[in-house]
């Protein structure tokens, strides 16, 4: 049974808040066939497992400059 407080698909809004980035960000994504949005009646909605692989597949954040420890 699906959880009411797990949503399988977000307007591209609720997307960027869920993502933690900014709506331009998704909709980069979307324009650089990152992300697929489904199309509904009143407008685009974006699955859960896609925002889930579009996250997984963003590069991870590597420290370049080493601390200098006394």
């Amino acid at each position: 049974m699906i959880q009411p407080d797990h949503k399988l698909a977000f307007t591209v809004r609720e997307a960027a808040e869920a993502c933690s980035v900014r709506v331009n960000a998704i909709r980069t994504a979307i324009r650089n066939f990152e992300l697929t949005p489904r199309k509904v009646a009143h407008g685009s909605i974006l699955s859960r497992d896609d925002l889930l692989a579009w996250v997984n597949s963003r590069p991870r954040f590597v420290a370049t400059r080493e601390r200098n420890t006394p």
